[in-house]
C-alpha cells in the first residue's frame, strides 16, 4: 500500500472524493451518456442514493432528474 495524502482516508472518504471529482468533470450531470452514473458504471438512482449517504449535494440538485 502506497503512502501519501490519501493513505489515511477511509473507503467512504475515497468514494466521496471520487464521486465528487466525477460530478465536477461532468458539470454535475448525473444521467445520460457522459453523465456521472454512466462514467462510474452505476444506475443513476443508485448514484443519487450513494450521494445522499455520503452527504454529497449540489447546487444543481433539480437538474438531470
Amino acid at each position: 500500500i502506497s503512502e501519501g495524502p490519501s493513505s489515511n482516508m477511509t473507503l467512504e472518504e475515497m468514494e466521496k472524493r471520487y464521486i465528487e471529482d466525477i460530478l465536477k468533470r461532468t458539470g454535475w450531470r448525473i444521467k445520460g451518456d457522459g453523465g456521472a452514473a454512466h462514467i462510474i458504471g452505476m444506475n443513476p438512482s443508485t448514484l443519487y442514493s450513494r450521494m445522499k449517504k455520503l452527504g454529497i449535494s449540489s447546487q444543481h440538485e433539480n437538474e438531470g432528474m
